[in-house]
């Protein structure tokens, strides 16, 4: 009743956490990422930081709602796996046989976040935001080859976090979302710097689109959509 747009929303419950959140309707996709060819689907991973920013500004009693740790309560300690499809005029349980994490790696995530503690300074701080969202083109071996800012502001932070310092990409290749004879892929980055000046790194490959701008694929090397 509050969110007049949306139809439904369809959300995917496993071992004991909400990983998943697509709203359907006719919104507004300039601030979210969607699935490919479908502007009425919006699709939110729920394990990346990114997507639970965007869901908490534009949706926040669907952010409470599915986030919400009371909700396990009645959820039957048998029922792991499952997902929930609620509409104005009925909800549904689907079943859910599978799911695949879309994540960087904990451990090569790891690394690159003891990166920038390691390196950072108080001289680097963000003009406004301590948030950066990125969206990259990654090859086949994680290495960023293309990006974009979706959120936050450039300058002397973003270069520190993104800019082309040769140990950063080294540290850069972890975000291996795909097997091998997947070539080319694109992931969505979150970066935070926290007020005790740790950071916090996030991200996925998951039901992103591109929005790298004038970005040319190679038809001979097309872009693998998760």
């Amino acid at each position: 009743m509050e969110y007049k747009t949306i139809d439904s929303i369809d959300f995917t419950y496993y071992n004991k956490k909400t990983t998943d959140l697509i709203v359907y309707g006719d919104l507004d996709s300039s601030n979210f990422s969607n699935l490919k060819h479908n502007k009425r689907k919006h699709y939110y991973n729920l394990e990346f930081e990114g997507d639970l920013l965007y869901l908490q500004r534009k949706y926040p009693l669907l952010y409470d709602f599915i986030l919400n740790e009371n909700l396990k309560e009645y959820i039957p300690k048998d029922l792991n796996h499952f997902g929930l499809v609620v509409s104005e005029e009925s909800s549904r349980v689907r079943d859910v046989v599978a799911y695949y994490s879309s994540t960087a790696k904990l451990k090569k995530t790891q690394e690159f976040t003891d990166y920038l503690n390691a390196k950072y300074s108080d001289t680097i701080m963000p003009t406004k935001d301590s948030i950066l969202i990125v969206q990259a083109v990654l090859d086949a071996e994680g290495t960023i080859k293309e990006k974009f800012l979706l959120h936050g502001e450039e300058g002397r932070f973003y270069e520190f976090v993104f800019g082309p310092d040769e140990k950063h990409e080294k540290y850069m290749i972890f975000f291996r979302f795909f097997n091998s004879y997947r070539k080319i892929s694109i992931a969505d980055i979150y970066v935070r710097l926290n007020p005790d000046r740790t950071f916090s790194v996030s991200s996925t490959g998951r039901g992103r689109v591109l929005r790298i701008k004038n970005y040319k694929e190679d038809p001979k090397n097309p872009l693998m959509y998760w």
